[in-house]
């Protein structure tokens, strides 16, 4: 249950870091002085949704460019329905099928008009393939702010969750679409309320090439550091996972860690790999002092791994993180 307890660890072990609530690069051997990645997991989240939400966000940052800083300003979700709120009135998919491999590739056109009293400040749209893959885009509006209006755009090929070559065939849907006004105020469609004010919401994406969206596959991890101690100078906790991909390759490892007694919260663990490799055993690291906030008994919550198509595997289940890693337990000492 998420209590006032944990409530507190979430934001105090956010709270360590620039970028709260997102995923940052990870501590790795062999990238000293690089940050640990942080999921920050909101009540009634599974570490699943929260990695999935914060890769998805952390790549719409890294791609924004200048417009970043928009980017990490805290929003407040509000209904379509209230007061002041910004509000999409009417939109359409205007690309109704995509080739991967003739330019623009998987980048469609989608057009949304809205009414927003404050001004209406950037949008951003999610599509999925059959098999879970996902396209997402931002638009940021850089003139004089709109009350009512209409915009069309073009994805942006660099924001996307999924490499363009390895894209799924087949009808992709829109099922998510952000609208955030200057108040930072924002409205969130959900493919239900999508299809009633989309005459389409389906895009068809040809691939004749080499799709992969299957992900990655876990075979076996290890906690390579049982006990570790906060007041050690440079002492590190360590952690592996053994993983195969089919066809684009294991990029990035993760492993989901959390106190015992303050769960839901923790730390994604993870290090890339110097190119994405079809097999391999991979090990990451954090400094101790992560931990400082809560002494005790860790476990492992979660692991999984990402391939270089954007294809995410996570797994949550007890029963599944006893088989893969034995002991899923470590002791944080002062």
């Amino acid at each position: 249950m998420f209590d006032r307890h944990c409530q507190w660890f979430c934001v105090a072990l956010a709270a360590q870091f620039s970028i709260p609530a997102l995923i940052q690069p990870a501590m790795a051997d062999s990238a000293p002085g690089a940050t640990p990645w942080v999921v920050n997991i909101h009540p009634g989240q599974t570490p699943a949704e929260a990695v999935r939400a914060a890769l998805r966000q952390a790549a719409l940052i890294r791609d924004a460019g200048p417009a970043r800083a928009i980017l990490l300003r805290p929003t407040s979700d509000v209904d379509p329905g209230t007061p002041g709120a910004p509000r999409i009135i009417a939109g359409n998919v205007l690309t109704p099928s995509v080739n991967v491999a003739v330019a623009p590739g998987l980048a469609p056109t989608v057009q949304i008009n809205f009414n927003a009293p404050n001004g209406a400040s950037y949008a951003t749209f999610r599509f999925q393939s059959p098999h879970g893959q996902t396209l997402s885009f931002t638009y940021f509006d850089t003139h004089k702010p709109q009350q009512r209006g209409s915009w069309t755009i073009q994805g942006n090929q660099a924001s996307q969750g999924t490499a363009d070559l390895y894209a799924e065939p087949g009808a992709w849907a829109l099922t998510s679409v952000e609208l955030i006004d200057t108040k930072n105020q924002k409205t969130t469609y959900d493919a239900r309320r999508l299809a009633r004010l989309f005459p389409s919401t389906t895009l068809n994406v040809i691939n004749t090439g080499t799709p992969d969206f299957t992900p990655p596959v876990v075979e076996s991890g290890k906690i390579l550091t049982r006990n570790i101690s906060v007041s050690r100078a440079n002492a590190r906790f360590h952690v592996s996972l053994t993983a195969t991909d089919d066809i684009s390759g294991v990029e990035y490892p993760i492993v989901v860690v959390d106190h015992a007694n303050v769960y839901p919260g923790g730390l994604a663990v993870s290090n890339s790999a110097p190119v994405p490799l079809q097999s391999g055993t991979f090990t990451a690291s954090l400094p101790t002092s992560t931990f400082a906030p809560a002494l005790g008994i860790w476990k492992v919550v979660a692991y999984g791994a990402t391939d270089a198509a954007g294809n995410l595997f996570l797994d949550d289940k007890p029963a599944d993180i006893r088989a893969t890693f034995g002991d899923e337990t470590f002791r944080v000492n002062n």
